[in-house]
C-alpha cells in the first residue's frame, strides 16, 4: 500500500479505505472544518381524533320530486363512548353535518334520537331533518390552529419555490427573475398527427423528476428531438414549476453555445430539447450492455476500447462545457451554478459532450452593500460526487461546480466512482475532513503525458477551501493547451482556440 492516496492495482482487496489524494502541498485533514451535522427534517402533523367505524346500512333512497334521483348511505358511526347509547338508534332528527376538512370527506351525522319504525317515516324524518334544521357551521375535524401548523410544515414549505431576492441580496440580472415560455408551440405540436405520420413518442429514460421521450421529425421543428415531462410520482407545485423554468431560462441564455444543449420550447413543467443520439460519459466510461453489478464492481477492467487520448478529449469538453455556464455573462463573473455536475450531465451529440440537466441550478445575487456575490444554500446535498462545503452545508458558490468537475476527472483516470467501497456517509465524512478518492499504484504513477494532464486538472479542483480552486475557465485553457499540445488541430475541428477568454 502506498500513502497519498494510492492502492495497489495487483492486490484490490488490500486497497486503503479512501486516503488522501497527493496534491503539491499535501492535503491534510482540516481541523478548523469540522463535521456539521444535519437537523433532522420536521415530522408530519399527524390528525388525532377518535377511530371511527363505518359501517354502510342502506342503498338507496329516491326523493318524492320524482324529477331528482337522490342516492344516499346511511352510516352508523361510533364517534366516541356516548355518541350512539345502542345499535338502534341509527338516526338522529335534527340533522347536522361535520366534515372533514381533508380527503376523502367523511361526513359526521350528529343530532336528536329518532327510531324510524317505517320506510316512509324514515324519508320523511329525513327530509325535514335537512330543510328544518337551523344552520351552523361547519366544523372542522382539526382546529385553526392544527391548520396553520400544518400550513407552516415542512411538507407545505417543500412546494414552494425558493424565495430568491432579499433585501440584502439581489438579482445580478434581470433575466434570471424572467421567463420566455412557448405554450402555443409546444400545445400545437401534435403527438397524434406525429404518430401517424411516423411513429409513436419512444420513451427513452427518467430521470429523478421527469420523463424524457423521442419524437421523430416534430412538427414544428422538422427534427428528432425530446419531450421531458414531469413524472407522475411529483405534483405540479410551484417548486417544481420554477425548478423547470431556471432549467429552460439557462439553456435559452446560453443558446449562442456549441457546448450547452439547445432548448426549442418550454412550458410548464415540460420542454422539447435537442436529441443527443451519442449518450453521456456515463455510458462512455461504463456501456451499458453490462448489467448493474458489473458496473458497480468491475468498472475498471471493462472499457479498455477507450483511449487515453479519448479521455483526455472527453475531459477537455466537459471543462469548456462549466466554463461557458460559469461565464456566459461576462468573464470572471458567474451567475449560475450547476450544482450537479456529473458524468450523466454530459450528453453526446453529433461527437461533441453538451452540457445539460439545468433543473438544480442556483442564480448567483449581488450584495449591493458589500458590493459582492452572494452565497446560496442547497437544503440536501445526497450522493458521494460533492464538494466539502456541500456536505457541510455551508454558504456555497460556483465553486461547488468545478470540485465536482474534479470528481469527472478522477472518474476518467480510476474508470470508477469516488469512494466506490465506501458508504455514503463514509464518504461524505472522509470529504469534509479533507481526504479524496484513492487510485491504483499504476494509475497514480503513470508518467503518460494524458493521465499526467488529467490528474494535474483534478489538482487544481480538488482543493479543500473554495477560494484555492482554479475557475472553471482556468481549468479549461490548461485543458486545451495540453490537448492541443499532444494533438495538435483538435481544438480546430470543434471550433476553439486556445485563448484564455472566449
Amino acid at each position: 500500500m502506498l500513502s497519498m492516496g494510492i492502492s495497489k492495482r495487483k492486490s484490490p482487496t488490500n486497497r486503503g479505505r479512501s486516503l488522501k489524494s497527493a496534491t503539491t502541498s499535501g492535503l491534510l485533514p482540516s481541523d478548523d472544518s469540522p463535521s456539521i451535522s444535519q437537523g433532522q427534517k420536521r415530522k408530519r402533523l399527524s390528525r388525532q381524533g377518535s377511530i371511527i367505524d363505518i359501517a354502510p346500512r342502506f342503498l338507496l333512497v329516491c326523493s318524492v320530486t320524482g324529477s331528482l334521483v337522490v342516492v344516499m348511505v346511511v352510516l352508523q358511526l361510533a364517534v366516541n363512548s356516548n355518541s350512539v347509547k345502542s345499535p338502534h338508534h341509527r338516526f338522529h332528527k335534527n340533522l347536522t353535518v361535520q366534515r372533514a376538512s381533508h380527503h376523502p370527506r367523511i361526513y359526521h351525522f350528529l343530532g336528536h334520537e329518532s327510531h324510524p319504525s317505517r320506510w316512509d317515516s324514515f324519508v320523511e324524518t329525513l327530509r325535514s331533518s335537512v330543510h328544518n334544521a337551523p344552520p351552523k357551521a361547519v366544523m372542522p375535524l382539526i382546529s385553526k390552529a392544527k391548520e396553520l401548523e400544518v400550513a407552516d410544515s415542512f411538507e407545505y414549505q417543500g412546494r414552494q419555490a425558493d424565495v430568491f431576492e432579499t433585501s440584502e441580496c439581489k438579482a445580478m440580472f434581470p433575466w434570471q427573475l424572467q421567463t420566455f415560455p412557448t405554450c402555443n408551440s409546444m400545445h400545437e405540436t401534435d403527438l397524434i398527427i406525429n404518430a401517424a405520420k411516423t411513429s409513436a413518442p419512444v420513451f427513452l429514460t427518467s430521470g429523478f423528476w421527469r420523463d424524457v421521450w423521442l419524437l421523430h421529425n416534430a412538427t414544428l421543428y422538422d427534427r428528432t428531438v425530446v419531450l421531458k415531462t414531469l413524472r407522475f410520482m411529483h405534483n405540479v407545485t410551484l417548486r417544481n414549476l420554477d425548478r423547470n423554468r431556471r432549467d429552460a431560462l439557462v439553456m435559452e441564455r446560453l443558446t449562442k453555445s456549441p457546448w450547452i444543449l439547445d432548448v426549442y420550447g418550454f412550458c410548464g413543467n415540460a420542454g422539447f430539447y435537442e436529441y443527443a443520439d451519442g449518450g453521456d460519459i456515463s455510458t462512455a466510461l461504463w456501456p451499458k450492455a453490462l448489467d448493474e453489478l458489473q458496473q458497480k464492481r468491475k468498472m475498471r477492467h471493462v472499457n479498455n476500447l477507450m483511449t487515453r487520448q479519448q479521455k483526455l478529449e472527453i475531459g477537455v469538453q466537459a471543462a469548456i462545457g462549466l466554463a461557458e455556464l460559469h461565464n456566459f455573462d461576462g468573464e470572471g463573473r458567474a451567475t449560475v451554478a450547476h450544482t450537479d455536475i456529473s458524468p450523466a450531465q454530459y450528453v453526446n451529440v453529433r461527437g461533441r459532450y453538451k452540457l445539460q440537466d439545468f433543473n438544480r441550478v442556483r442564480f448567483i445575487r449581488w450584495s449591493k452593500s458589500a458590493n459582492q456575490t452572494c452565497p446560496y444554500n442547497v437544503s440536501s446535498n445526497p450522493g458521494k460526487n460533492r464538494s466539502p462545503e456541500e456536505y457541510k452545508y455551508q454558504p456555497q458558490t460556483e465553486m461547488v461546480d468545478v470540485y465536482s468537475l474534479g470528481n469527472l476527472f478522477y472518474m476518467l483516470l480510476q474508470m470508477e466512482w469516488p469512494f466506490k467501497d465506501e458508504t455514503t456517509q463514509k464518504a461524505k465524512d472522509l470529504v469534509q475532513d479533507g481526504y479524496r478518492p484513492s487510485f491504483y499504484e499504476d494509475v497514480w504513477n503513470s508518467d503518460d503525458p494524458y493521465d499526467v494532464t488529467l490528474k494535474k486538472a483534478m489538482l487544481m479542483c480538488h482543493e479543500q477551501e473554495p477560494a484555492n480552486r482554479s475557475s472553471a475557465r482556468e481549468v479549461a485553457n490548461y485543458l486545451k493547451t495540453q490537448l492541443e499540445t499532444l494533438n495538435p488541430g483538435v481544438l480546430q475541428t470543434w471550433g476553439e482556440s486556445i485563448s484564455t477568454t472566449q
